[in-house]
């Protein structure tokens, strides 16, 4: 689906076909900022898209493999330890286009899930 003003952006659904739950790799750090107040960051890491999902994007998050779960989340976890988590889970995606509405952060009901047939929102 292409919206007819291309300034809009149409928002896609984005997910594992089985609907299962993702870990992300992100990366995180606490320190001290330029006037001595403590500063917390988080990032997550982001891979080149699988074959499925360049039509929406380059780019995706890193999926975790389960098995890496734990290593990864671990907070004395040595870089050398973490290198195998670095290859993306393989995972059957499923993207389609959602209403627009999903744009509106009061917007909060289950068809936000459900693919979009491009009729205009009431």
């Amino acid at each position: 689906f292409i919206p007819e003003d291309p300034s809009e952006k149409q928002p896609v659904l984005i997910r594992a076909r089985d609907q299962s739950i993702l870990g992300l790799a992100g990366i995180w750090d606490r320190h001290k900022g330029t006037e001595g107040q403590t500063e917390e960051t988080f990032a997550i890491l982001t891979v080149p898209a699988t074959p499925t999902l360049q039509s929406v994007h380059p780019r995706m998050p890193l999926v975790l493999n389960p098995q890496h779960w734990a290593l990864w989340w671990h907070p004395h976890a040595q870089r050398k330890h973490l290198e195998p988590c670095l290859q993306p889970a393989v995972t059957l995606w499923e993207s389609f286009p959602v209403t627009p509405k999903v744009n509106s952060p009061r917007f909060d009901e289950p068809e936000a899930i459900l693919p979009w047939d491009g009729t205009p929102p009431a």
